[in-house]
């Protein structure tokens, strides 16, 4: 999660003023962490988002698609660009998540690539740049 944001900050100069971290009730430390991770990242950046940890339910892709397209709807109506990042996502997540997009217009899809996944686990910076590709799905996909 962290690689993708830093990703679409640093190649598709996307920088967020709010973030919904989407997790199931098993990984709810996990986006606990990520959570000052993000802050992190971005304060250097010189932002500091507000960020909502929003629970699904684990294997409920109608309950998802619904809270997703939810989210979507309240930020367009409050004229804020909608952006998702499907990289880290599980499909119970992802798939519901880009037919919301599509339904809903969101303005941006990020995924970032990593041709081999060997040292995936490492901070963005220390993965080779030349086998990552961000991707913007909506904006005309590749770097």
């Amino acid at each position: 999660m962290i690689n993708s944001l830093w990703a679409s900050v640093r190649e598709q100069d996307y920088i967020p003023d709010k973030v919904y971290i989407c997790s199931t009730k098993k990984n709810m430390k996990g986006a606990q962490r990520n959570e000052q991770r993000i802050l992190t990242l971005l304060e250097g950046r010189d932002k500091k988002p507000s960020i909502i940890i929003v629970e699904f339910p684990e294997n409920d892709f109608i309950a998802t698609g619904k809270k997703i397209s939810d989210i979507i709807k309240k930020e367009k109506k409050a004229k804020n660009k909608v952006a998702l990042d499907i990289t880290s996502a599980r499909k119970a997540i992802s798939s519901p998540s880009l037919i919301a997009a599509d339904r809903h217009k969101a303005d941006h899809i990020f995924y970032l690539y990593i041709e081999d996944t060997t040292n995936a686990d490492r901070p963005y910076l220390m993965i080779p740049l030349i086998i990552q590709h961000s991707n913007d799905f909506l904006q005309g996909g590749n770097e």
